[in-house]
């Protein structure tokens, strides 16, 4: 098997007086370096594949970062590709605007979205509306700048869709019978974290960000109220040891 972005591999976390295995997803691959998500890769990991460069870990003072750098074993480099689906991966460069269509890659599967806003300055907890879309922003501990990204592929499951109704009316204070339309939208399962955000350009790929986490966000157009998660997305940012 080759290991390309988007996919996830096993690592093992050491505690006190445990260790447990967790997945950690690879979102960007160069050369020999592997990137992931800060979190997704604690201090006090051992990985089969590689060393650890540097992470941003979890509850850290630099856990805003959220990046984990891993430099793979020049034995295993043969079972790793930096292309997903037989497509170059590169950094985007550009600068990206309102409604850009993406996808989340995750052991081959593809969720798309679109960019809410670009977040290059810290804003308030809480409800807020940004482009129409009203979130319950909660990741505050992220460095700017980042995405956020809304889903527009429309939830046909009905638990998922209670879920997401009763979120709503929690969290915004939201009654849905007052509505004669509900819709709702999804992107990610919660071990999603660390998953490449991508940009189909042209014969390549650009890497848009990595995903950190959810939150959930409404808009109401007459009487359909359309509810739909988002993403936080982190671009990669690292400045070598």
């Amino acid at each position: 098997m080759v290991y390309q972005i988007g996919d996830t591999l096993s690592i093992r976390v050491y505690l006190d007086d445990v260790s447990y295995f967790q997945d950690m997803t690879i979102s960007y691959l160069k050369d020999d370096l592997l990137v992931t998500c800060g979190h997704c890769l604690p201090e006090n990991s051992k990985l089969w594949f590689g060393h650890t460069i540097y992470t941003s870990g979890f509850e850290t003072d630099n856990e805003g970062e959220e990046i984990g750098v891993v430099k793979i074993y020049p034995s295993l480099l043969h079972l790793f590709s930096g292309k997903f689906n037989n497509m170059e991966v590169r950094l985007n460069r550009d600068r990206l605007v309102e409604k850009t269509k993406l996808y989340l890659v995750n052991n081959g599967v593809k969720v798309p979205g679109k960019i809410l806003a670009n977040i290059r300055n810290q804003i308030r907890t809480g409800p807020i509306t940004l482009n129409n879309l009203t979130i319950y922003h909660s990741v505050n501990k992220l460095n700017c700048p980042y995405f956020l990204v809304y889903g527009i592929r429309e939830n046909k499951d009905q638990k998922t869709n209670e879920r997401l109704i009763n979120e709503t009316r929690t969290v915004f204070n939201i009654n849905p019978k007052q509505y004669d339309n509900i819709m709702t939208y999804t992107l990610s399962l919660p071990n999603y974290s660390g998953s490449p955000w991508l940009q189909r350009s042209g014969s390549y790929c650009s890497h848009v960000g990595i995903h950190i986490g959810k939150t959930i966000g409404y808009a109401v157009t007459g009487k359909t109220l359309r509810i739909s998660e988002v993403a936080y997305l982190k671009p990669i940012i690292y400045h070598k040891q």
